[in-house]
């Protein structure tokens, strides 16, 4: 099931081309790390504003951001796909392929 769920996820490259199980972990791993390291330098941000109010507030920025980083698989898992297109596909396949 996650094997499926993790397909409809991550089915397809950037090339449209299907990519294995093990891509898709990777794929995966990498957008969990990505994220979790934009929540954490939000957290950090707003807890650098707030270093003159009182320990309590900045904790409470961190265990809210902590528990955001416990719930970002599920997230993954369970929130719809949203892809956004930053160049039309005409364009894109135009493109080198290391860009």
């Amino acid at each position: 099931m996650l094997n499926k769920k993790l397909s409809s996820l991550l089915g397809k490259s950037q090339l449209g081309v299907n990519i294995d199980f093990q891509e898709q972990l990777f794929y995966l791993a990498l957008h969990l790390l990505l994220k979790g390291a934009v929540i954490l330098i939000l957290a950090y941000l707003i807890a650098f504003g707030m270093r003159r109010t009182t320990a309590a507030k900045r904790y409470w920025t961190w265990s809210l951001s902590c528990g955001a980083l416990l719930l970002l698989p599920l997230c993954l898992l369970v929130v719809p796909r949203f892809d956004l297109a930053v160049l039309p596909r005409s364009l894109s396949a135009t493109l080198p392929a290391y860009m």
